[in-house]
Formats: structure tokens, C-alpha cells, sequence
């Protein structure tokens, strides 16, 4: 594959200061050929990443985490907002040519796991918790402090 300029994704991705952020969740549609990540910003607003039209998509978690995974009851379906271990340590999205077609190459780095993805087209949205659907809003954990609590948290504990 050959690179083409794509430091505008680049660009747009770290002026929404990713580094270190908690991801919020991952889903994926249509067969995976659609996939989103959601990433806070602050506790009233996330990062939407859009993979569209994913022609190739890989996901694994480092060896020490899946340790981790088999001697626990890791249940991340249940997880509560203050049991996310997922920040943000890197993400790099580049254009490249393959086999006449230019599809993003987008690999990003959760420190315990790992996101590669190839598609057609990204897009990266800073929004508002109020701009999302209740549906939208399921797919993923919504930050305690902007009003929906979750079991675990000290808002809900307290």
C-alpha cells in the first residue's frame, strides 16, 4: 500500500486531546462494515470516531490482560464507568492506496488493547451527551457526572 497525505484525520483527532482519554465504547453495525468508538472529551461531551465501509477490522487485547480475563469474572458488558481500563495511548490514521483504492489505515492504542481498522472514510465528532440518542447513548458508558449513574460509582454510592 502506498501512503497518501492524510494528516488532516491526524489533525482533527488530537485537537480532541485523545491522549489518555477513557473509552467510552466500541460497537459496530451492518455486519462490522460500520464500526464506532466513543472516547470522553469531559464529562458532558465524547468523541465519536465513524469507520465506514471497514473492509478489514482487528481487535486484540495484550497477553497480560487476557491473563487477567481468565482468572477473573471479567464481565465488560457490565462494567461500571470507574471499571473502564481503556484510555487512549496513540491513534494514527493514514491514506493509503490498495489495489487502486484509497482506504484509511487507522490503528489505535488503548495500552491494553488494540484497534486496527481499514475502511473507506472516518469521521471524527466532538458532541454534546445531548446531541446523542437514548439508543446511541446504550451503546456505550455514559460519565456519571452528566446525570445517568451506574452501579459502582460514588454518585451512585453516595
Amino acid at each position: 500500500m502506498n501512503p497518501i497525505d492524510s494528516g488532516d484525520k491526524n489533525a482533527i483527532a488530537r485537537q480532541y486531546d485523545f491522549y489518555e482519554a477513557r473509552v467510552l465504547g466500541i460497537t459496530a453495525e451492518h455486519f462490522l462494515s460500520k464500526v464506532y468508538l466513543y472516547h470522553e472529551y469531559d464529562c458532558h461531551t465524547v468523541v465519536k470516531y465513524t469507520f465506514a465501509e471497514c473492509y478489514h477490522l482487528d481487535f486484540s487485547h495484550a497477553s497480560e490482560q487476557v491473563e487477567h480475563m481468565e482468572k477473573s469474572k471479567w464481565k465488560p458488558e457490565f462494567y461500571t464507568y470507574a471499571q473502564i481500563d481503556y484510555f487512549i495511548q496513540d491513534i494514527d490514521i493514514s491514506k493509503r492506496m490498495y489495489d487502486s483504492h484509497a482506504l484509511y489505515q487507522c490503528s489505535l492504542d488503548f495500552g491494553i488493547a488494540r484497534l486496527k481498522v481499514l475502511c473507506r472514510d472516518v469521521a471524527i465528532e466532538k458532541l454534546a451527551l445531548s446531541q446523542l440518542s437514548e439508543a446511541e447513548k446504550r451503546t456505550f458508558v455514559v460519565p456519571p457526572q452528566a446525570g445517568r449513574s451506574y452501579p459502582g460509582t460514588a454518585e451512585q454510592d453516595g
